[in-house]
């Protein structure tokens, strides 16, 4: 069963945004699965492909050729009420090797006769793979299936895995102990060949963080808990080594106050990020910092969606989703009833600036990846209308909707992309491909309706791989301010104020220009009549050189 939080609707406000006048384009896309469902889980580049890991219920069918561990048709419902089975049942790892032209070239399965679920992997520069898993057992089921997978039992059992190239077996290893109940959340691997893996363990009513740190042969070196971090569950956090600082950053949902080693509160009490530098010799923190608003800064669901967040040479960014107005360290207008908030941060933890993505509803922060020449791509689902930074209609219902800045936020380029159905991109995971300047994305679709209980079984979901550009022509303009462009949206007219304005163009998605003003005083107001409805592009050329690029939807 699929949990989703929704926000509170909330009051909207206008802003402007920079971006090119170039859409984002699809190069090519293919699914995978079998005959049953595939929830998407990891997908990580290797020298001559990809490997994606899947939890999938299906037997051998579809593109799938391998046995199902976990099935449905290998266990024996012992109870007839469905309503009481909350996603812990009948899935297995489905492991799927591709070549850079995305076909299979090896795949193979893990489980253990009901759920288990691949939850981070790690490529290393010899290209072994490794990867983590969790298992569990609901009390009402009898298990009949068979097992690849060793020691396990009835409680959350921790499993790393290694495997070669080709999806060959290396070594497997528990990595919690018998009594007790550990959930895998991430793993990342140090410069030294060691891992750090997170997890989390259930305390009375709290959540606890774990970071174990193993050799490449999978033994243990040091453990350290974080106790008392949340309330509810921290699935959806992160963690990753900074080569360049030897070190391990570690984002985790949290509504704990301060204590011994959180050093600021909870904002408002609510569920927040805390985001922390760790030592990697010990787990011991070097800094940490508290970021939110006073509403829910945070959205994850059982599916082990990511908390976002990337290092650049120079900078943080953690991205998630808030329907928070300006408050604790949120210093930007919210645009829609919830939306992706993104904070950059110096390497010392001090924030430097905060920039809202969003459009007139929800917006849902999937993912966050690093491109060339100082850029970010983001991955959201959204069922928005044009607005704002959003320049297309929904496809329907929900969309994958993905978004390319510049290093300071500001919005370049975005692209929705969606089924008549309804996206949800659970478990979307994407990697630059540098040969062609691409973006590979990976997520999870429905190819059937769902009951209405949203129950992903039966049939309703594949995996979805699309490859969409990177390319962006945009005119760097970091001085905005110099100029403003209003209403947004514009109905009747746009207001064009400055100092010094040159001349001003504006231009259709396709770039081609439908007005242009060539002597301009400091505020100019130009009429909508010629402007077709849909985003278009004011371009402000100064006279000491400078041009600003703005973005105005127009609506009649």
């Amino acid at each position: 069963m699929k949990i989703y939080r929704y926000f509170m609707p909330l009051i909207m406000a206008f802003v402007v945004s920079n971006l090119s006048a170039q859409e984002i384009g699809i190069n090519a896309q293919t699914s995978f699965g079998g005959q049953d469902d595939e929830l998407m889980s990891i997908m990580r580049k290797t020298s001559d492909g990809y490997v994606l890991f899947v939890s999938s219920s299906s037997n051998p069918s579809g593109n799938r050729t391998v046995p199902s561990f976990a099935s449905r048709r290998n266990i024996d419902i012992t109870t007839p009420d469905w309503d009481t089975i909350t996603g812990n049942l009948g899935f297995d790892v489905w492991v799927i090797k591709l070549d850079e032209n995305y076909n299979i070239t090896a795949q193979t399965s893990y489980g253990w006769g009901q759920y288990t679920e691949a939850t981070d992997a790690v490529v290393d520069n010899e290209d072994f793979i490794y990867f983590t898993i969790r298992m569990y057992k609901n009390n009402f089921t009898t298990i009949t299936g068979e097992s690849n997978v060793t020691e396990a039992d009835t409680s959350g059992v921790l499993y790393m895995v290694k495997m070669d190239n080709e999806l060959n077996e290396i070594w497997q290893k528990r990595l919690s102990d018998y009594d007790e109940y550990i959930d895998a959340i991430g793993m990342t691997m140090l410069g030294n060949g060691n891992f750090v893996l997170l997890g989390e363990i259930k305390e009375n009513t709290h959540y606890n963080a774990i970071l174990q740190c193993v050799n490449p042969d999978g033994n243990l070196l040091w453990r350290k808990v974080f106790p008392n971090i949340s309330s509810e569950s921290i699935l959806g956090s992160s963690i990753k080594y900074s080569s360049s600082d030897d070190a391990i950053y570690l984002l985790v949902n949290s509504d704990a106050m301060s204590n011994s080693y959180k050093t600021e509160d909870a904002i408002d009490g609510t569920m927040d990020y805390w985001f922390a530098k760790i030592n990697q010799a010990d787990g011991s923190i070097l800094w940490d910092k508290t970021i939110g608003t006073n509403g829910d800064d945070y959205y994850y669901s059982y599916d082990g969606d990511p908390a976002c967040f990337v290092e650049t040479e120079s900078y943080l960014y953690v991205a998630m989703t808030t329907n928070g107005g300006i408050s604790g360290t949120r210093t930007c207008e919210r645009k829609g009833r919830a939306d992706m908030l993104v904070t950059k941060l110096d390497k010392s933890g001090n924030i430097i600036l905060d920039k809202s993505i969003g459009n007139d509803m929800y917006t849902l922060t999937r993912y966050i990846t690093e491109l060339p020449d100082n850029r970010l791509a983001f991955g959201s689902v959204s069922d928005g209308n044009i607005a704002f930074d959003k320049t297309e209609p929904c496809k329907g219902g929900n969309d994958l909707w993905f978004i390319i800045t510049d290093d300071d936020i500001n919005v370049l380029a975005d692209k929705t992309i969606g089924t008549s159905y309804g996206d949800w991109g659970t478990g979307m995971n994407m990697c630059y491909n540098h040969s062609n300047n691409s973006i590979v994305v990976a997520t999870t679709t429905p190819t059937n309706d769902i009951d209405n209980d949203n129950i992903w079984y039966g049939g309703a979901s594949d995996i979805w791989l699309f490859e969409i550009t990177a390319q962006t022509n945009y005119i760097e303009s970091k001085n905005e301010a110099k100029v403003s462009a209003y209403p947004n949206p514009a109905t009747e007219s746009i207001s064009i104020v400055g100092d010094n304005i040159a001349s001003i163009e504006i231009s259709d998605l396709s770039g081609d220009v439908v007005c242009k003003m060539q002597q301009c005083g400091n505020h100019n107001v130009i009429s909508t009549e010629n402007i077709s409805v849909g985003s278009c592009f004011v371009k402000v050329s100064m006279a000491d050189g400078t041009v600003v690029i703005k973005k105005i939807i127009v609506m009649k």
